[in-house]
């Protein structure tokens, strides 16, 4: 439907519970059915004690959850950057203390989930657009993603 707001997705409460993260789309206000989906998003981090907000990405597409770190240093998520359809999208990392994104891979990516020690990050990837060929689980070790940024 039409509405005066925007919308919000994918809270997600920082380890520390100090900040929650989550997706905004302002570009949706005035917008019906179908031209709602190809909306602009933004990265927002709330203060819960005093509402206050940042936002501090822009320009992404499709998103998906976002996934905290156990040490919340790190965000994972899938989306497109700065266009709005494609066949696939990446996923991303952003450190919020570093202010730094970095994409880790190009995929149909599901179910991201970090490993107790905030080392490394699995995902389901399909092996093809529809998914018809199956999925396979790829794991990103954040030393090596580290040392491949530079």
């Amino acid at each position: 439907d039409t509405n005066d707001y925007g919308i919000a997705r994918h809270p997600a409460w920082s380890p520390d519970d100090q900040q929650i993260a989550f997706w905004a789309s302002f570009d949706v206000i005035g917008r019906t059915g179908f031209a709602r989906l190809d909306s602009e998003y933004q990265l927002v981090f709330l203060n819960p004690d005093d509402m206050s907000y940042t936002i501090k990405l822009r320009n992404f597409y499709h998103l998906d959850q976002l996934y905290w770190s156990p040490d919340g240093a790190w965000l994972a998520f899938t989306g497109n950057y700065g266009f709005s359809y494609s066949d696939s999208s990446e996923l991303w990392l952003y450190s919020p203390g570093r202010d730094e994104l970095i994409s880790i891979g190009t995929g149909i990516f599901w179910s991201l989930a970090w490993s107790p020690d905030g080392d490394q990050l699995a995902a389901l990837r399909c092996k093809d657009v529809l998914c018809e060929q199956g999925q396979e689980v790829i794991l990103f070790d954040l030393v090596d993603v580290m040392l491949q940024d530079k």
